[in-house]
């Protein structure tokens, strides 16, 4: 027996009164919640791509102006010296 979800174009979907209709509301609830969580990470690929593009232009920025220097020290905390 199949049991389907009644839904109307632009609503939520009205489930059966019954174990099935708890059940395939649940797994509707996990697969939005699912393909949430891809459009997120897709999201965060699409900004870490970006981020180690910017890196590399300004190494070419670096290489042309003679290339890494040595870092400096860093400027202890305040009140720990």
């Amino acid at each position: 027996m199949t049991e389907t979800a009644i839904v109307s174009d632009g609503e939520n979907p009205s489930y059966p009164g019954t174990t099935v209709g708890m059940l395939m509301q649940q797994r509707d609830s996990a697969l939005g919640s699912a393909a949430s969580a891809r459009e997120a990470a897709a999201r965060y690929l699409q900004l870490a791509s970006d981020n180690e593009a910017r890196a590399a232009g300004l190494q070419e920025a670096i290489d042309a102006m003679g290339g890494d220097q040595p870092m400096l020290p860093a400027d202890p905390a305040p009140g720990s010296a």
